[in-house]
């Protein structure tokens, strides 16, 4: 009786390993959105319609990526899904009225020199942060804020007043 006991034991032991699920691809990575996923601008005075409004450090992004030791690059790129902004009557805004500027959120891998400049917001990918190699598997280890401004540099005086809207689009890409 203990010969079968063990020959059963030895089996389930042998065929747990096959029964375990593959790892994850190599390389990996996700963007986890920590806050401000909602961007709104709400133009109530004339002085924030002339002169525009800055929403500093906005969205709070935390980047894991794992390249599995293959010393491979990331890069998190940004682009509206449409052309323009749309607006509930009808009316279109230039998407170049938004810019986005990434900056270091504090995490445990330094992400200065490898932020990109101000962008106006396009219909095309435009990079925010590239060249990282630190691998960040830890929610706090690559973690990157948004700042938007909107009428800036690019005034919507000029556009006829609406409720607009624009998706934005925001990627990790492995390079």
């Amino acid at each position: 009786m203990k010969k079968i006991i063990y020959i059963i034991s030895f089996f389930l032991l042998m065929s747990t390993p096959i029964l375990a699920q593959p790892p994850l691809p190599s390389p990996s990575g996700s963007i986890v959105i920590l806050s401000g996923g909602n961007v709104v601008f709400n133009f109530t005075s004339l002085n924030k319609y002339v002169n525009g409004i800055t929403l500093t450090e906005w969205t709070k992004l935390a980047i894991k990526y794992d390249s599995d030791g293959g010393g491979t690059h990331w890069r998190l790129a940004v682009r509206a899904t449409t052309a323009n902004f749309e607006g509930d009557g009808g009316s279109l805004m230039d998407l170049d009225v938004l810019e986005l500027t990434a900056v270091d959120g504090g995490g445990n891998n330094n992400l200065i020199g490898l932020l990109e400049p101000t962008i106006e917001l396009a219909f095309i990918d435009q990079d925010l942060v590239s060249g990282v190699t630190p691998d960040g598997t830890a929610l706090d280890d690559n973690l990157v804020n948004i700042t938007y401004e909107c009428g800036i540099t690019n005034p919507v005086i000029d556009f006829v007043p609406d409720y607009y809207n624009v998706d934005i689009e925001i990627t990790l890409y492995e390079d």
